[in-house]
């Protein structure tokens, strides 16, 4: 206990004159708190504005004139974050942890202090070696202080994302399953336009006294509604499912990804696996019958002023009595993943 209260009375020292532009966060771990490691805002030049990717212009080159050409595109580059960071009373083996940590095969969240309500999803690009500065010893190890460079690469769409999903509130009724996004305390609205992935789970229930053991043509759908207007995302006619009795029933998983504008099916014990025309059962019958799907993104702040993601309604729809739809119960719950989004912190 004395051990540890000694390191905690060193670092609280410096802590005392900190702030919260100088911590951050890397993989869920707080990296001050872990390891004595905070961001150097040396000269000024340590905090910064990370502005989006570098990008290029494109032009054509026309050979018999005196124009300088017309645009053609633009080339992005892979946006980077980079810092120097410190590292404050630490211990060899402390030391290696932190080097694990910042594993160069790693992708994961990177958080700052100053802004706790989005995250950077990155992967170090580049880390230098350090300086050794001895600082003094404690139960009979040294006791360091160093300082490095890191770099790190934003990996999908440049841009941080939100901590927290948002949530959702809906129940069933009849064969629909209308649902919002929850207004809680930790809602933010995106000021970029913004994917969900939605995962939508089934069951196939034979009717009392079936004679036919197979259901041919039930249909799943998912629609969106703002302002009166009513968008399809996806329409799934499915076929050749045997019904079981309720203690059997295996699941059907439907997934859909808006960015993309793909489905994806999980069919009682296999993998997922990207929904099409060929998806079959075990006994080689095809699954889908036909299907549309349509990308979608929620609007942002910066397009669309008044747009508000809160007054979005969204539908499940099925059209038969023998699916067991979404319910409260764990095992057949829906899944809403969908993260706010901004341009720099």
């Amino acid at each position: 206990m004395a051990t540890y209260l000694k390191k905690f009375n060193k670092r609280a020292q410096l802590k005392s004159v900190m702030d919260k532009f100088t911590t951050f966060s890397f993989d869920g771990v707080n990296m001050f708190d872990e390891f004595g490691a905070f961001i150097i805002n040396e000269k000024r030049e340590g905090l910064k504005f990370y502005n989006g990717p570098g990008f290029t212009n494109e032009y054509t080159s026309p050979q018999f004139s005196s124009s300088a050409g017309s645009l053609q595109g633009v080339n992005f580059q892979r946006q980077t974050i980079s810092f120097k960071m410190g590292v404050y009373w630490f211990t060899i083996e402390e030391y290696r942890r932190l080097m694990n940590l910042l594993n160069p095969l790693k992708v994961s969240y990177l958080i700052f202090g100053f802004n706790n309500q989005y995250r950077y999803n990155v992967k170090l690009s580049k880390r230098e070696d350090s300086s050794r500065v001895v600082l003094g010893k404690e139960d009979g190890q040294d006791r360091y202080y160093t300082e490095m460079n890191l770099s790190f690469e934003v990996q999908g769409e440049p841009c941080a994302i939100g901590i927290n999903s948002y949530e959702i509130q809906g129940d069933v009724s009849g064969n629909t399953y209308p649902f919002n996004i929850n207004n809680t305390k930790d809602y933010v609205e995106s000021d970029l336009p913004t994917p969900f992935d939605i995962t939508i789970p089934l069951k196939l229930r034979a009717p009392q006294n079936a004679e036919d053991s197979t259901i041919y043509h039930p249909q799943l759908s998912l629609n969106i509604e703002y302002n009166d207007e009513i968008l399809n995302l996806f329409n799934i006619t499915f076929q050749n499912l045997p019904l079981f009795k309720e203690e059997d029933m295996p699941q059907l998983i439907v997934r859909y990804n808006s960015e993309t504008g793909l489905l994806f099916l999980t069919y009682g014990n296999t993998d997922e696996r990207l929904l099409t025309l060929l998806n079959t059962t075990d006994s080689g019958e095809k699954i889908i019958q036909q299907y549309t799907v349509n990308k979608f993104m929620f609007p942002g702040r910066f397009e669309y002023d008044n747009f508000t993601t809160s007054e979005v309604k969204m539908t499940i729809v099925w059209n038969d009595e023998n699916w067991i739809p979404i319910t409260k119960d764990d095992n057949i719950k829906l899944g809403f993943e969908c993260y706010p989004r901004t341009n720099i912190l």
